[in-house]
């Protein structure tokens, strides 16, 4: 992967992740150092530029949250490729205009997959898959967008450019001070605020990205006696429910929460 200062994103990312221990994502079952994120992310990189995508062209990804999500994501934003987040099996959050190119996945609506789009599909260990497809169309690409994912309020889709996504990360960073801090997530990465306060943030500014998934307390329980926990993000329902356990009560009464 060349280095190059032509888009701000690479600056940021090269200097957090290249032959770095932290951020660590980790999962209920493995973690990743920085490092070997990034070199997850190498390899979706060169795997985008065989299949031909270039800046501006849309990837949906309907991945679930772990490290092929973020390996995708970062790789994204290096190339300068529109990251259209989708809730997995869902539909695309991408204003009607706009013709997704490509899709990162497995569970991808019928509508998708019968217009052509090339789909990739990570091996189980996060990587691009072997055999990569053929890209047989290229329909007006999205110049200068970093991000298309849906908005948290109404569902509609919102545009972040590089410059404004970057500084929606420090924003996140500076409302909750990430600086060192070991981030819970439970809640669905499609969304544009969560991915933004909850995901983007925590690894360009946190030491820990713990990934519950889902919001499941008993996962959340062990993962947070098993970790330095700080911080969490949870909806309003979710977090009146953990409330009425007492262990879950325990558990919001130490952690900076943050109510979506």
């Amino acid at each position: 992967m060349r280095h190059t200062s032509d888009n701000l994103w690479r600056d940021v990312l090269h200097a957090r992740f290249r032959g770095q221990p932290t951020p660590l994502l980790v999962m209920p079952d493995a973690l990743w150092t920085a490092a070997s994120l990034w070199a997850g992310t190498r390899a979706w990189t060169k795997a985008f530029r065989e299949v031909g995508f270039v800046a501006g062209d849309v990837i949906g990804c309907d991945l679930p949250a772990g490290p092929a999500f973020v390996q995708v994501l970062l790789a994204c934003l290096w190339e300068g490729i529109t990251f259209a987040p989708q809730c997995v099996g869902g539909d695309a959050p991408t204003d009607r205009r706009h013709t997704i190119i490509a899709y990162v996945g497995g569970a991808v609506p019928d509508q998708v997959t019968r217009r052509g789009v090339p789909l990739l599909v990570p091996d189980a260990a996060g990587q691009p898959p072997a055999r990569l497809p053929a890209l047989m169309q290229r329909s007006s690409a999205l110049p200068g967008i970093a991000l298309l994912a849906a908005d948290d309020d109404a569902g509609a889709a919102i545009a972040f450019s590089a410059a404004s996504l970057l500084e929606a990360a420090r924003v996140a960073e500076l409302e909750r001070r990430l600086d060192g801090a070991c981030v819970l997530s439970v809640l669905p990465w499609h969304r544009s605020g969560v991915l933004i306060s909850d995901v983007l943030a925590p690894l360009l500014y946190a030491d820990d990205l713990v990934v519950v998934g889902d919001t499941t307390l008993e996962t959340a329980l062990r993962l947070s006696r098993e970790h330095p926990v700080t911080h969490l993000s949870l909806d309003a329902a979710t977090c009146d429910m953990w409330r009425a356990d007492e262990d879950g009560q325990a558990l919001l009464s130490r952690l900076t929460v943050r109510i979506t």
